[in-house]
């Protein structure tokens, strides 16, 4: 398994990264929920390339995204549903998840792969969606669990971000979504769980960029990326 310490790093590396992206909505630096995904996944691979841990190597192996490589082709997806939404922001617009995200973890007595689906929000605390957006954003959660149960949502505000389960908001009727966070620094502890493997679907996998790259259209999503961690057998 992977040392706890790396673990904690690796994760607050990673939330650092997301607040640092959405305090650049105080500069105007970041326009909407997919300029958020796309500078995410680069400041992820920036901030994981400059990281150094005792115990294990992290970096981000590949990342595919909409800004760069063009939406996702269409695919088989991963499980069959009925389409149940329509008109503008419906499925035919967009249904995919803003983030795929997998993990590959490589020790000397742990080998796994798996991921989670991210849905990316804009909205600052003390505010609520109106609800023609909080019935849109229920229909992508419920697009995202047809999926996968590891699904969730990143509400990003200039304070941080908010981690949500997809579950949790596709089933509430509450618009305050940040009064949702059900323990403190949720990004943080959702990553700590990823990558100690309480929380990932082993069917998001992947193993290099052109794997990604079908995974991403498989689960219609419009960025994706593949981050490595492995630890050295002992001498």
């Amino acid at each position: 398994m992977l040392p706890f310490n790396d673990i904690m790093s690796a994760a607050n590396v990673l939330t650092e990264a997301m607040n640092d992206v959405a305090q650049d909505l105080a500069v105007g630096d970041v326009a909407d929920e997919e300029d958020f995904s796309g500078q995410l996944i680069g400041r992820w691979k920036e901030r994981l390339s400059a990281m150094e841990t005792e115990g294990s190597r992290w970096n981000v192996k590949a990342s595919v995204t909409e800004h760069l490589d063009g939406p996702a082709l269409p695919s088989v997806r991963l499980s069959s549903r009925q389409t149940t939404r329509h008109g503008k922001g419906s499925e035919e617009s967009w249904s995919g998840a803003d983030i795929l995200v997998v993990v590959e973890i490589n020790t000397p007595d742990y080998q796994t792969r798996k991921g989670i689906l991210i849905q990316s929000k804009r909205l600052e605390k003390g505010k609520s969606l109106n609800r023609a957006a909080a019935e849109d954003l229920r229909g992508q959660c419920r697009d995202m669990l047809n999926l996968s149960a590891s699904s969730f949502v990143f509400v990003y505000a200039e304070t941080g971000v908010t981690a949500l389960s997809a579950a949790l908001v596709e089933g509430t009727e509450r618009r305050d979504l940040h009064e949702l966070e059900q323990w403190p620094d949720s990004a943080n502890v959702l990553f700590i769980d990823f990558f100690k493997c309480w929380a990932g679907d082993p069917r998001l996998k992947a193993t290099n960029r052109e794997s990604l790259a079908i995974l991403r259209s498989q689960c219609e999503a419009r960025n994706a990326v593949l981050i490595e961690a492995s630890k050295d057998r002992k001498k």
